[in-house]
């Protein structure tokens, strides 16, 4: 969620076939608002199973979502690494994740193995319906117009990220382009209104997006889950993981690891061992970890009752937006984030209960 930056390297990828790990990879499920897909790592390859499952998945949650967008798919790109410990959508066109994500300590040591190849999706579909809640807020304020500069200055600042990928060997061109890029970055900081905006709603982003997460793969924890490291244990099968979570106390780490452990089970939907504390207070992935409970247990379909899914995503799309248009017109620096978590309760029950 962060406005970061990225300046690696490799073009366009536009054919119909595309290499990756010396098989070509059939595009033909590209779903028609993914503009541009690119592998930004030094080494490896694009795996065509990523891929293809990455499409696979985002045509799935269109089917979800597209009715809150006027059933038109907002243009999107991609960045995929070989590996990394990090994915997220820069608030204007495009989301970046790795293909094997890895976990690791805050001195960057390895915790135990990766997320699997299915958890890696929900990432992906997780950084996703970022880009699908980021263009429902901004259909919403289409007539408010420091929003709308807001908006297409996000927007010009990933078109100046994909611009440095594909004219990276032009020593000349990147300079310009990483001029332009300083002054946007200085632009858009500018306007603290907004900025308090945008970090506002991180906390309605990360919960829409876990909900579109754990909706499309039907898995109360799937987003806990890809987060945890997981180790081997003799008790298993060789080749077997544990899923135990991380102990609270684990004493490699210190507090840190509990800290980081309680954070990951917060994002869970059917868990209740998350516990509020002074260090993760308003953390946005966390902050409606209240809400993500009552989803969990009122709000959750059948595994193939998509008419059930998009009458909850409608719902949660249009209270958390209410809720957050409140809070930004109405700011209460009195209100703690329990109260906030059974407010939004409270709006979304109403809802239900029409």
């Amino acid at each position: 969620m962060k406005l970061l930056f990225l300046s690696l390297i490799l073009a366009y990828l536009s054919s119909h076939f595309v290499s990756a790990s010396n098989e070509e990879c059939d595009l033909g499920l590209k779903p028609q608002n993914i503009q541009g897909f690119h592998y930004v790592s030094k080494s490896g390859k694009l795996s065509c199973r990523h891929l293809e499952a990455v499409f696979k998945d985002i045509n799935k949650v269109n089917t979800l979502t597209l009715h809150l967008l006027n059933n038109s798919a907002p243009e999107t790109h991609i960045l995929f690494a070989k590996e990394g410990d990090n994915a997220y959508f820069d608030r204007g066109l495009l989301f970046h994740f790795p293909q094997q994500f890895s976990h690791r300590d805050m001195f960057g040591n390895r915790l135990g193995s990766g997320a699997t190849f299915y958890e890696v999706r929900s990432i992906a579909t997780h950084e996703y319906a970022h880009r699908l809640y980021e263009e429902y807020i901004k259909e919403r304020l289409q007539h408010e117009s420091n929003f709308v500069e807001w908006f297409e200055l996000a927007e010009k600042h990933t078109r100046i990220k994909l611009a440095l990928i594909k004219f990276e060997e032009d020593e000349e061109k990147v300079q310009r382009l990483n001029e332009e890029r300083i002054a946007l970055n200085k632009k858009l900081m500018e306007n603290e209104k907004l900025t308090s905006f945008s970090h506002l709603a991180s906390r309605y982003h990360e919960f829409v997006a876990d909900v579109i997460a754990v909706y499309k793969f039907h898995d109360k924890s799937i987003v806990t889950d890809a987060l945890t490291p997981k180790y081997y244990d003799d008790n298993f099968r060789t080749g077997r993981t544990s899923r135990y979570r991380l102990p609270k106390d684990a004493e490699f780490m210190g507090q840190r690891a509990g800290d980081r452990q309680n954070y990951v089970e917060s994002r869970d939907f059917e868990s209740y061992s998350y516990e509020l504390n002074e260090r993760n207070y308003g953390e946005p992935h966390a902050f409606y970890f209240k809400v993500r409970r009552f989803v969990g247990r009122h709000m959750w379909p059948e595994y193939k009752d998509i008419e059930a899914k998009r009458r909850y995503l409608t719902i949660i799309f249009e209270e958390t937006f209410n809720d957050l248009l409140e809070n930004f017109s109405n700011p209460r620096n009195d209100i703690d984030q329990i109260q906030l978590n059974n407010e939004l309760i409270g709006r979304i029950q109403k809802r239900l209960n029409r």
